[in-house]
């Protein structure tokens, strides 16, 4: 009996993979497919068979993530984990999965143990510069102790001038209990996107047999 489900399961899985081949994901940056970059990223380089950006974008990124963090070349040198994350959330426009969590609902979910390696506290003993208008830098800035300017993560992830994604300004940042981080969540990881978006079919194959 289950040899006989596990052969019906993987006849429908290779049932699906022609339709899942149809299915092409957008990326909202580029409005086209996730792509091989014709010239390496600089910045958003974890990405290197497929991204969601051009370098050009990824030059913006990058100015954008520096000027947040500019304190100074000693802070500057500091390696962390709370940067390293930073930088995954900024780039998260170039991320080849992004068109399974940026949605036209204009909400973009976080997966709550990522947020928390962003707490404004983490930033607090370099600080941060926050511009008054992203782009704009005739507009001014101010030198901020992060934790006094942000009360909360979500404040901070939803801010222009904090950690907002760049290009994804006009979307809302919602951050999601870690039982709820599926695939369409962004959790940082995108091997954990991509099994759990298999594992969803593969369910779904095996439902539909019991069925």
């Amino acid at each position: 009996k289950l040899r006989s489900i596990t052969a019906n399961v993987h006849m429908r899985l290779v049932a699906l993979l022609p339709y899942l081949a149809t299915v092409e994901a957008t990326c909202q940056l580029t409005e086209k497919e996730p792509s091989e970059p014709l010239y390496a990223l600089k910045f958003c380089h974890m990405f290197p068979e497929e991204s969601c950006c051009v370098p050009a974008q990824d030059a913006e990124i990058e100015e954008h993530y520096f000027n947040l963090l500019d304190a100074g070349d000693i802070c500057a040198k500091e390696s962390s984990k709370a940067k390293d994350t930073l930088r995954q959330i900024f780039c998260m426009g170039c991320n080849p999965l992004s068109p399974d969590y940026v949605h036209e609902d204009s909400v973009i979910k976080i997966c709550e143990d990522v947020a928390a390696e962003v707490e404004p506290a983490l930033f607090d003993d370099c600080g941060m510069i926050r511009v008054e208008e992203r782009g704009d830098m005739c507009a001014g800035d101010d030198v901020v102790v992060p934790s006094q300017q942000w009360a909360t993560v979500e404040e901070f992830l939803n801010d222009d001038s904090g950690a907002k994604p760049p290009f994804l300004e006009d979307f809302t940042i919602e951050i999601v209990p870690l039982a709820e981080c599926d695939s369409t969540v962004f959790t940082g990881d995108a091997t954990l996107a991509r099994l759990s978006v298999t594992a969803m079919f593969v369910v779904a194959a095996a439902t539909t047999y019991l069925l």
